[in-house]
């Protein structure tokens, strides 16, 4: 038995073909086919053992390349896996990250809502203070109002007390002047009387008197009417400032100064 004939023969058992063996060994197939057949003829028995041997070793290896394509598929399942696993811990990480991102914009929103609370109860209660306080202003410009409105309503009727007056003396002052005027008469009647009858002198001296009299009375009556004007004026200038006070609750001041002016002039 030579070395080549062993080559050839395990050539022809990995082969399964002649002519792929003696490609594999760098031999003409008819090289290789003589080897072996000289090498059965010499060992048949042998090569039966050695056959039955690579049949079984065949077996072993097409169970061994089977199982490492079963091991193959599953190292790439497992790479795939392991792959299909890194991608969602990536995402999961880039998830985490979001979320904890979205976690601190959050609180940077939650902390910013409660400023806001806070300056929007601050506010509240500024307003609830001027609230109070408006209603506080306003329930004593009401009661300003009303006192004012009851003062005008006094100031009302000493107007009216000061009016009736005032005509009272204008009708006394009217009377001193008829007076006056028959006084006059009466001194013109005298005149005459005096250049027609010195009898009538005596008359005449009475008449007089009852002119000076009567012009008397008539200097009180004016007297009297011009203090019941002032008083009127007066009167009228109360009034004037209350509705002033009532009035500037509404209005601006320079209009009311502006109405107070023309009231003025009027009453002048």
């Amino acid at each position: 038995m030579e070395m080549n004939q062993i080559r050839y023969f395990l050539a022809v058992c990995e082969h399964r073909n002649f002519t792929q063996a003696a490609q594999a060994s760098f031999v003409s197939q008819p090289s290789l086919t003589a080897a072996i057949k000289k090498l059965e003829d010499e060992h048949a028995a042998a090569l039966e053992v050695l056959r039955v041997k690579a049949e079984a070793l065949e077996k072993e290896k097409a169970a061994s390349t089977a199982r490492a394509d079963d091991l193959e598929k599953e190292i790439a399942a497992a790479v795939a896996k392991t792959e299909v696993l890194q991608r969602e811990h990536a995402a999961s990480a880039t998830r985490a990250e979001a979320l904890e991102n979205e976690k601190t914009a959050t609180s940077a929103r939650v902390e910013t809502l409660e400023r806001e609370n806070g300056a929007a109860l601050s506010r509240l209660e500024a307003l609830v203070r001027e609230k109070t306080d408006i209603s506080s202003k306003a329930d004593r410009a009401q009661d300003d109002a009303a006192l004012a409105r009851e003062e005008a309503t006094r100031a009302h009727e000493e107007a009216s007390s000061a009016r009736e007056e005032a005509a009272r003396s204008q009708e006394e002052a009217t009377n001193a002047q008829q007076e006056a005027t028959l006084a006059k008469k009466l001194a013109e009647e005298v005149s005459s009387a005096r250049s027609a009858n010195w009898a009538e002198k005596t008359r005449a001296d009475e008449a007089e008197r009852n002119l000076a009299a009567a012009e008397e009375r008539a200097s009180r009556a004016e007297d009297a009417l011009v203090k019941e004007r002032s008083k009127t004026k007066m009167a009228l200038a109360y009034m004037t400032l209350l509705n002033f006070k009532k009035i500037t609750l509404v209005y601006s001041e320079t209009d009311v100064t502006q109405v107070l002016i023309e009231l003025q002039m009027q009453t002048k």
